[in-house]
């Protein structure tokens, strides 16, 4: 392989977009942290009702048209074709949009009844429209990467991450009023979806949502309401239980559950690649290359549990040490449920659509979803009545780990090939081997420092890096045989 095109390639984009995304990262749980600890408990608890109505109103009306833009874009046989696909996919994502968003304003006495919250009455007028914003993002965003500007990507995150941080700071520090948050983000969010809809229609082509094609709809909603049910359940899959613990418990205890239960980003590197694998992925089992795909496909799981479970594992080891750097001490009483979300955190990458989706087969990932939603609202309820507060989060784990081999069982069923074609149990059994005991060791090594009363942000920056770093030596090799493999994708 020639230095420029190890410079240049698929590993680079991804790597690039695993750069950046680490960097916002930081920033994120720096804004976590100020407001955690600037805030009361029944305050944090106001935020985190009104994020999870818009987290759940961007899975309710979204309706798989992002997978749906990816899908028909690439699929297009010229330029004409995919510009009347994506006319009419943009042209529903607004429709569909706009009228969500009223519904919402229209049920805020109602999700004021429901959350017992008053403090919620003058938010919805600023995330009212905020679903509809994050799915147009989330469409320009895949289409950007089809395009080869990754890059835009990546400089639109830094400006939003520092954004957000000015935002939260002035809101929380200056003038003590969340309110302010929304509001900050409200405008990056329009102002982010003006910059990608533009920069597209330089590179590509102009998307004019008058002329869209009515006779495509019926395809459209045909590939996509299947994987919008199933992005639609696996969302309410994540936030039921937020939505239990609201419910049973009020707001307080939602405060210290949504922080405890927040998936932390330690799938950085294996996000950021699946953002640059999936149209690859597409084009390939379009073309029923089905042992490159499946190649391809060993690859990013390969990649996954070498990186993911490595910084889940570390921060699972240093669990309490977290909890009290990112969230403060008053939310220490949530480490069993922050200890169960990191198994759910380290598992993310297996738990892929992936392969079905660019296969077509939306109705298969909408049976799986929807049965996996169900199962996991009866366990919430179930096991919140025999375990309390920490019933929903090992309902969350169960459900996780069932999903996932469903999901790889279909997946190599679609690549023509066996699970250990995909996922090698020899490696992984030589990467758990020396995983386990380097935590063990430095669970040790915490525990010293703890004693010689060493800071507590210092013992967990030193013993998490120093998994990580002793991990990434004795599976250096893989690593970079991996990167190298996908870098023949382009």
């Amino acid at each position: 392989m020639g230095k420029r095109k190890i410079l240049d390639g698929t590993s680079i984009d991804g790597m690039l977009l695993a750069g950046i995304r680490l960097l916002t990262t930081m920033f994120g749980i720096f804004s976590t942290m100020l407001l955690s600890k600037s805030l009361s408990l029944m305050v944090y608890g106001t935020y985190s009702q009104a994020n999870l109505v818009i987290s759940l109103g961007t899975s309710f009306s979204v309706l798989g048209l992002t997978d749906g833009a990816i899908y028909f874009f690439n699929k297009a046989k010229d330029t004409e074709e995919s510009q009347c696909w994506l006319n009419t996919v943009f042209a529903i994502q607004i429709c569909i949009g706009v009228l969500f968003g009223f519904g919402i304003i229209m049920a805020r006495n109602w999700i004021i009844a429901y959350y017992q919250n008053s403090n919620l009455a003058g938010l919805f007028i600023y995330i009212a429209f905020r679903p509809l914003l994050n799915n147009l993002i989330a469409i320009l965003q895949v289409l950007q990467v089809s395009i080869g500007r990754a890059k835009v990507i990546a400089i639109r995150n830094i400006v939003l991450a520092i954004a957000k941080i000015l935002a939260i700071y002035v809101a929380v520090i200056v003038v003590n009023d969340i309110k302010i948050i929304f509001i900050t983000l409200l405008i990056l969010d329009v102002l982010t979806v003006w910059y990608f809809w533009t920069t597209f229609e330089k590179e590509k082509y102009q998307i004019q949502i008058w002329k869209s094609d009515k006779s495509k709809v019926k395809e459209i909603i045909k590939f996509c309401v299947p994987m919008g049910v199933y992005v639609l359940t696996n969302s309410l899959s994540r936030d039921i239980d937020k939505v239990c613990i609201a419910y049973f418990a009020g707001t307080e205890k939602l405060a210290i559950y949504t922080n405890c239960s927040t998936i932390l980003p330690v799938d950085i590197i294996s996000a950021a690649f699946l953002t640059v694998v999936i149209p690859i992925m597409t084009r390939l089992i379009s073309s029923r290359e089905y042992q490159k795909s499946s190649q391809l496909f060993s690859y990013y799981i390969q990649l996954g549990y070498l990186t993911t479970l490595t910084f889940s594992a570390a921060i699972f080891t240093l669990s309490s040490e977290t909890i009290s750097f990112l969230y403060g001490n008053k939310y220490l009483s949530g480490q069993p449920v922050f200890l169960l979300y990191m198994l759910v955190s380290g598992l993310r990458f297996a738990s892929l659509s992936l392969v079905l989706s660019a296969n077509g087969e939306t109705k298969k990932l909408m049976y799986i979803s929807v049965l996996g939603l169900v199962a996991n609202l009866c366990m919430n309820i179930f096991l919140f009545y025999i375990l309390g507060f920490i019933g929903p989060a090992v309902a969350t784990v169960l459900i996780t780990i069932v999903t996932i081999v469903i999901l790889l069982h279909n997946s190599v069923k679609v690549l023509k090939c066996n699970i250990n074609d995909v996922l090698n149990y020899r490696q992984v059994i030589k990467y758990l081997a020396k995983l386990i005991p380097t935590c063990l060791v430095f669970r040790l090594i915490a525990n010293a420092m703890n004693s010689l009363h060493f800071p507590g942000g210092g013992t967990l920056i030193l013993s998490t890096g120093g998994i990580c770093a002793v991990m990434f030596i004795l599976n250096g090799n893989e690593v970079k045989n991996v990167l190298k493999g996908i870098n023949e994708f382009r």
